[in-house]
């Protein structure tokens, strides 16, 4: 249960963190350097966050999974999340693996436009694990 709760505060952490990036980013002279920051908070938000998720699935309904994909089609199923959060998921995914194997300039660029919508889902969803 410990390892559970550590996660937990560690995604509290990472979205706080995120978020400074975002606030940053609008009005950095370094903006490519904070940019490249923000994105690198958002692949750490992403793969705590699917981590929560797994142990959510895991505690309320017995089930282990070990994919983010699988994890996120399963809390549709369990009726955790709804079609649409399964399908901004979906997209946050696909940008995940955009930004961790097919990094370039045009990339971070098209990725940063959409990074305050990733956190305001991953925001909206955490709820889940902080009643």
């Amino acid at each position: 249960m410990e390892k559970i709760e550590k996660r937990k505060q560690g995604l509290k952490k990472i979205l706080l963190r995120l978020q400074e990036s975002l606030e940053k980013m609008e009005s950095a002279a370094d903006y490519e350097m904070v940019r490249d920051s923000a994105i690198k908070r958002f692949e750490l938000c992403y793969d705590v966050f699917w981590k929560c998720m797994k142990d959510l699935l895991y505690d309320k309904h017995g089930i282990t999974i070990a994919s983010p994909k699988g994890v996120f089609k399963e809390s549709l199923e369990q009726e955790v999340i709804s079609q649409k959060d399964l399908d901004e998921l979906s997209s946050i995914h696909e940008d995940r693996n955009l930004a961790t194997y097919l990094y370039d300039e045009d990339c971070a660029q098209s990725l940063a436009q959409r990074l305050d919508q990733h956190y305001q889902c991953f925001k909206r969803l955490s709820t889940l694990f902080f009643d």
